[in-house]
């Protein structure tokens, strides 16, 4: 009898020491996800009607399953990153979830383990079309651009005049935007100097 009482004291105890699984940081005025230790057990994240604009910040939480950031700023896909057990994510009502493309961009940018975006079930052609298609847009949403047409690859970045068409192979797609990357600094750079001027 004396080890049945030890044995349900064990289990108590167990539970309550437990970190807990659901973070919730609704209205926090919050301006980036917040860091946790990447091993951490959270199953569920929701960052909702906070001024986060991207997902920078987030770390790969091998056990998050849901993930909510409905009626934030979020316009791009900068910091986000395969979760092989993200199975939801809602971002209802923020300027990202309004592109034509959008699911796609999540598939691309968060892995096909996703089975619902914005409390809608994700089907099997645009599963198949994020893993067809990763290769060569992933590089591109990671640095703020929106596909704008996935049949002929064509990005365009916020603020900018020209969108990009991505005819070219994954590889030289990234040294284009490396050169991209480089000419926008190099312009910059002489707008400042002009401004010393």
């Amino acid at each position: 009898m004396i080890s049945q009482k030890k044995s349900t004291l064990k289990t108590k105890k167990t539970l309550k020491s437990n970190p807990t699984h659901f973070k919730t940081y609704v209205n926090k005025a919050l301006t980036k996800i917040p860091s946790f230790k990447s091993y951490a057990t959270i199953i569920s994240l929701d960052v909702s009607q906070n001024p986060i604009s991207n997902f920078e910040g987030l770390v790969f939480l091998p056990s998050l399953r849901t993930l909510r950031a409905d009626y934030t700023n979020i316009s791009s896909f900068r910091g986000a990153l395969a979760l092989p057990t993200l199975q939801t994510i809602s971002l209802i009502g923020t300027p990202i979830s309004k592109y034509k493309h959008f699911k796609l961009m999540c598939m691309i940018s968060f892995g096909n383990s996703i089975l619902i975006i914005n409390d809608q079930y994700v089907n099997d052609t645009l599963k198949k079309s994020a893993r067809k298609l990763s290769e060569y847009f992933l590089p591109y949403l990671k640095e703020d651009y929106i596909i704008l047409n996935s049949k002929t690859k064509e990005v365009w970045k916020p603020g900018e005049d020209n969108s990009i068409n991505l005819d070219l192979q994954p590889s030289d797609a990234r040294k284009q935007l490396n050169q991209i990357k480089a000419n926008n600094e190099k312009i910059e750079e002489m707008k400042n100097i002009k401004k010393r001027i």
